[in-house]
């Protein structure tokens, strides 16, 4: 081919990179001409995802990045540090220069993918500029989120993945597809579903050693990238590979209260480990809800919805440029053009095309909708629909030019009409999901209440969660769950409000205090609930600490007031009207795993029943006549739960006969039995007033019921009281 040939064929591309750059610079001239607080512009907005990043880039630049290990994905820092080299600055409009050129030249890539893959030069243009010109894509490029780069990791990785299916001999493009996987995998960690997919898809090509030879290329790039990271985690004490956000950013996306975006809720904020096991406890808990959350996840993501957290594209986007309010380029009609051009590429020969970029898309698809739906995460999916969406514009305007359009759609008319059909339903079916959580009547295992405030607001009744913790144990960090259940008595333009509070004695532990209805999604109010229903609501309280009033019973007190005015609290009466006492829902102790034993535990181990162990005691061996010693003792509990109360005593006997005692439950009754956990450790202490006559005298434990005063039995003892010593009062 001539020079002028080449230059025939590479204008069309080098013009799609001038307008893709010049598109994303008026924006840029847009966001910085309006309000900051409009267009977080500069300053970067506090609490920000890339204001994180730009901090850490300026650690780079300063020698003091790495951290120790790393907390969020450390591929945007090393790419905004390789943006200043080349941009000579560490400004925030250069760095954004840097990233709108890239993303520029990103357009032109994806043109150049597109026709070669297709075959057809005008689907390539078609391609390219769709991702010009998109909207979303082209403001996202003017900031430092990792959206842009995710682009164009994913632009690498398609190319060259498709390349080397083409040229299975050439080793180049899977190591290539390797380290864009690697670098996807430490800088948006969604792309690394269309690389395993991409792997797949290798070996679907081949089928043979080649295909193996291909794909293990390709891993050993993605190591090159990977290793790194991994490694300086491991050194630095982490448990986790890349970062620990994976798991807990499912859980804020998928939880019990989420409305599937990334918005603060009482489940998340209540849970602070192990989330995946409290996500698996959240489904089981609703799975009529959870099925729904995933519908309207579903369909959030399918829609030109572009919700966005601490950058948004409504706001500081559309709301601030004229040319991003009047594109009307959106997600629904590239998503008809891709599925059109799917089809299309399907019937047209280019099977393996369509695989490829159908599987990467929805790959990518789920892994969005494992954690949650916001604007930039699923921006990235458009770079497996522009090749389809360019090559549907090809054909339509192919057939348009022949005059066959409208045959062709009179012959064909339920393929597109299917399509929308499916969309639309799904977005119509998802409209109002999650909905509320409602019952006819309470459940069996509630607690029932009955309480009534204002006449308006019932209290039905409660039920604490258990398989989160223990009614009358909070764990450190643990949550703490309990089921409440309203129901409205008449319709009310009044916002009621309840507040939920751990107090040990009089002092306030644990307290949380929200409008009823605004823990759970949708967030209704009272004033928009209907009489009748018993609305359900889980809330979840948690201790965030290791230290404080550990092994004491407090209860948890619920109170419920008009508005946000506390002070207005109602008092509760029954269905006759008469006034009842605050209802205490549980009488719980924080604890911590598994307690501790500061008492010796030398010695024989005694059993009281199959509740308690006594596992050791110290006492003095003389003790003046008159005075008081401590008698202290180690204990555990038993392998199941206690229900009951139980004091723990000691015993003074002289010859057989009994003389002073003194009994409580643990820690000066401070702590009750059933607060404890299975297998908990714990120590009690009970000071002794001695007789005032001289003598050798014993003493003896013994545990019985508060309530019964039955003693637990000690095999091997006449009255279920057990020798532990001897004392000589002098």
């Amino acid at each position: 081919m001539t020079a002028g040939g080449r230059l025939r064929q590479l204008w069309p591309l080098l013009f799609i990179i001038v307008l893709a750059f010049g598109h994303r610079l008026v924006i840029m001239a847009d966001r910085a001409a309006a309000p900051n607080d409009l267009a977080a512009w500069e300053p970067l907005p506090a609490g920000s995802d890339q204001r994180t990043y730009y901090g850490q880039f300026l650690d780079l630049q300063g020698g003091r990045f790495p951290p120790r290990r790393f907390h969020y994905q450390p591929g945007i820092v090393y790419f905004l540090g390789a943006a200043g080299a080349l941009a000579g600055s560490s400004g925030l409009l250069q760095l954004r220069l840097v990233t709108a050129a890239l993303a520029a030249l990103n357009c032109g890539l994806m043109a150049a993918f597109t026709w070669r893959a297709t075959g057809r030069r005008r689907a390539g243009l078609a391609a390219g500029l769709l991702l010009a010109l998109y909207p979303v894509s082209a403001f996202y490029d003017t900031d430092l989120v990792i959206t842009s780069q995710a682009l164009v990791l994913a632009t690498i990785m398609v190319g060259s993945v498709w390349l080397a299916g083409r040229r299975p001999r050439h080793l180049l493009w899977p190591l290539l597809a390797g380290l864009t996987l690697g670098a996807g995998a430490v800088t948006r960690f969604e792309l690394v579903a269309p690389g395993l997919v991409a792997a797949l898809w290798l070996l679907w090509q081949r089928r043979n050693r080649q295909g193996l030879r291909q794909v293990a290329f390709m891993a050993f790039g993605a190591l090159l990238l990977l290793s790194p990271v991994v490694l300086h985690n491991r050194q630095g004490g982490a448990d986790w590979l890349i970062t620990p956000a994976g798991p807990r950013e499912m859980y804020r996306g998928n939880n019990r209260d989420t409305d599937g975006l990334r918005s603060p809720s009482n489940a998340y904020d209540s849970t602070h480990d192990d989330y995946l096991h409290w996500l698996l406890q959240d489904i089981a808990l609703e799975p009529g809800r959870f099925a729904q959350l995933a519908l309207h996840k579903l369909a959030l993501f399918l829609s030109s919805t572009e919700p966005g957290n601490n950058l948004s594209f409504h706001r500081s986007g559309q709301g601030v440029s004229s040319l991003l309010a009047g594109n009307p380029l959106s997600f629904s009609l590239l998503l008809l053009l891709t599925l059109a051009g799917l089809l299309s590429l399907w019937r047209n020969g280019h099977r393996s095309l369509a695989a490829l970029l159908t599987g990467s898309a929805l790959a990518f698809m789920f892994f969005v909708l494992l954690t949650w739906v916001e604007s930039r995460l699923k921006t990235p999916v458009i770079v497996w629909m522009l090749p389809a969406a360019g090559h549907a514009l090809d054909r339509g305007l192919s057939a348009l030019r022949s005059g066959s359009l409208s045959a062709i759609l009179l012959r064909k008319r339920y393929l597109p009409a299917g399509a929308a059909v499916t969309l639309l339903a799904i977005q119509a079916g998802a409209t109002g999901l999650p909905r509320d959580v409602t019952l006819t009547d309470l459940p069996p295992a509630a607690t029932a209440a009955g309480l009534r405030y204002d006449d308006t607001l019932e209290l039905v009744g409660w039920q604490v969660r258990e398989q989160y913790s223990p009614r009358n144990s909070i764990q450190p960090f643990r949550p703490w769950v309990v089921s409440l259940y309203w129901r409205l008595l008449q319709p009310t333009d009044v916002d009621y409000s309840f507040s939920l509070k751990y107090f040990i004695d009089d002092e306030a532990i644990i307290a949380l205090d929200r409008p009823v209805g605004y823990v759970v999604y949708p967030r209704d109010f009272t004033s928009a609930l209907e009489p009748g229903p018993v609305y359900v609501e889980h809330v979840g309280l948690s201790y965030p600490r290791l230290d404080g009033p550990l092994e004491r019973t407090g209860r948890v007190v619920l109170d419920v007031y008009p508005g946000r005015d506390f002070d207005a609290g109602h008092v509760p009466r029954d269905a006759a009207g008469e006034v009842q006492a605050r209802p205490v829902l549980a009488r719980p102790a924080i604890l911590s795993d598994s307690g501790r034993n500061r008492v010796a535990t030398a010695g024989p181990t005694v059993s009281f029943g199959d509740k308690l162990l006594l596992l050791g005691t110290e006492l003095p061996e003389t003790g003046p006549a008159g005075g008081r010693v401590p008698v202290r003792s180690a204990w555990r509990t038993g392998p199941r739960q206690i229900e009951a109360a139980w004091v723990i005593g000691v015993y003074l006997f002289h010859d057989g006969e009994f003389v002073a005692n003194r009994d409580s439950p643990p820690q000066d009754g401070a702590l009750q039995t059933f607060s404890l956990l299975p297998d908990y450790h714990f120590d009690d202490e009970k000071w002794l007033t001695l007789p005032q006559t001289p003598g050798h005298y014993d003493v003896f434990i013994g545990v019985y019921d508060q309530h019964t005063l039955t003693r637990l039995p000690v095999v091997g003892t006449a009255d279920n009281l057990q020798r532990v010593g001897s004392i000589e009062v002098g």
